[in-house]
């Protein structure tokens, strides 16, 4: 598990659909690299997330999992990401 340190942006709910149950996509932007990414979030952090205001500086415990990009065509090792818990009262 890692946990992050961010600007939250945005957070879309995403319905169900076919044999994926619903989730979220989180917008976040990351000072120390002046980067804005985007988490794919679970269902388990959907309230905490929602109740969050834009802008909101948010600590987020994130799930890691290994993609092998030469399954796809290419080199090398993904990372994909999870938003699985907003931590509260951490900044």
């Amino acid at each position: 598990m890692l946990v992050g340190t961010f600007t939250l942006l945005t957070v879309k709910e995403l319905p169900a659909k076919d044999s994926f149950p619903p989730s979220l996509l989180v917008s976040v932007f990351d000072e120390e690299s002046g980067s804005a990414i985007t988490i794919f979030g679970r269902e388990g952090a959907r309230d905490d997330l929602l109740a969050l205001p834009p802008l909101a500086t948010v600590s987020l415990r994130l799930q890691w999992r290994a993609v092998d990009l030469r399954q796809l065509g290419g080199k090398g090792t993904a990372y994909r990401l999870q938003v699985t818990e907003v931590i509260k009262g951490q900044k």
